[in-house]
Parts: structure tokens; C-alpha cells; sequence
């Protein structure tokens, strides 16, 4: 929620934090399950294994973004702006839910990205849109439904868009053994950090 310290790496389920500016933030391991940052920017954002169940992330700007291993089970992500994002071996199942960042990372090892749980096109109605951009201002707010009217009464879609321009594939045993050290130094340094 607003004031939350947002460089944690366990945040509480459901953040209301629309339009929220979390650009470059380290979010290893997350738990943002329903998590409401539609239209919020998070530009280069670690995300790196996070729980991401039912968040919703329209409008979002993930472009860099680090997703490698997270979990994608019922996203909306309809509208986000991809470029760059890097979606290795991103999961639709939440049974790696609760388990710590080095199990999950390691257990992506090798597997390839399963979009299948985000949805990036359609499946919105209009009294969902204007849902989604209660508590945005009012230049986000039209903005937001500006970009959502394309996905409105359409099927809902869990393919990449035409030209995302975000990274799919899988990442290797090096590449996660990095990540779990940085993490396990992140976590080290910081004594805020809350890693049940």
C-alpha cells in the first residue's frame, strides 16, 4: 500500500499501488499475488521469481523488466509495454508458491517460458475497465481507459503481441546461481528484509 517500503523482498498479498512509480526497484521473490499496479511504471524492475497471481498490470510499462522464473497465473498484463522484458522460463503454475526464491529460481532451471496464465490481449469488459482505473489520477485514469478500449468485449488472448519485443526461453544453471547470489547478498545487507 502508499508508504509501504517497497524495497522489500516479501511484500504483503494484494498491493494497491496503481500508477505506482517503481522503476529499477528490487522485488527478487516477491509475493504480489493481486497485487493492482495497472498503469504503473516499472521500467528495469527485478522481479526475478516473483509470485504474481492474479495481479493486475494493464497499462504497465515493464519494458527491461527482470521476470525470469516468476509466476504468471491469471495476469493481466493487456496493454503492457514489453520491450525488453525478460520472460525466461516464466511459469503458469503456482505450485512453486511459497517456496523460496533459490527453490524456484533453481526449479526453472532449463524450462521454457509458459505464458499461458497472462492474459495480453481482450478478455475485458467495460465496467471492468473502469474498475481498474478507480484510484488513478485523472490524466492516468483516461489514459488507461484510452489503451484498454481495444481489449474491450474481445477474446482474451495469451499470446505475446505482435512486436512486444520481450524475451522468451529459458536461462541456465550460471545464470541462476547469479541471481541467487545477489539475492542472498541483498538480503544479507539488508536486515529489513522479511524472507519467510
Amino acid at each position: 500500500r502508499s508508504g509501504q517500503n517497497l524495497s522489500l523482498y516479501r511484500l504483503i498479498p494484494v498491493l494497491e499501488n496503481t500508477g505506482a512509480t517503481l522503476a529499477l526497484a528490487t522485488l527478487q521473490g516477491s509475493d504480489l499475488r493481486g497485487a493492482q499496479l495497472q498503469g504503473s511504471w516499472l521500467h528495469g524492475v527485478d522481479l526475478q521469481g516473483a509470485g504474481l497471481q492474479h495481479a493486475q498490470l494493464q497499462g504497465a510499462d515493464l519494458q527491461h523488466a527482470q521476470l525470469q522464473g516468476a509466476i504468471l497465473y491469471d495476469v493481466c498484463l493487456q496493454g503492457a509495454a514489453l520491450a525488453g522484458a525478460q520472460l525466461h522460463g516464466v511459469t503458469a503454475s503456482d505450485r512453486f508458491d511459497y517456496f523460496s526464491f533459490e527453490t524456484t529460481i533453481s526449479a526453472r532451471i532449463g524450462e521454457e517460458s509458459d505464458l499461458s496464465g497472462a492474459t495480453f490481449e481482450g478478455g475485458l469488459s467495460e465496467d471492468g475497465v473502469d474498475s481498474l482505473a478507480e484510484g488513478l489520477s485523472d490524466y492516468d485514469a483516461k489514459t488507461l481507459r484510452r489503451d484498454m478500449v481495444q481489449h474491450i468485449d474481445k477474446p482474451a488472448s495469451h499470446e505475446l503481441p505482435e512486436n512486444s519485443d520481450a524475451v522468451t526461453g529459458s536461462y541456465t544453471k550460471k545464470e541462476a546461481e547469479q541471481w541467487i547470489a545477489e539475492y542472498n547478498k541483498a538480503v544479507t545487507q539488508n536486515p529489513k528484509v522479511n524472507n519467510n
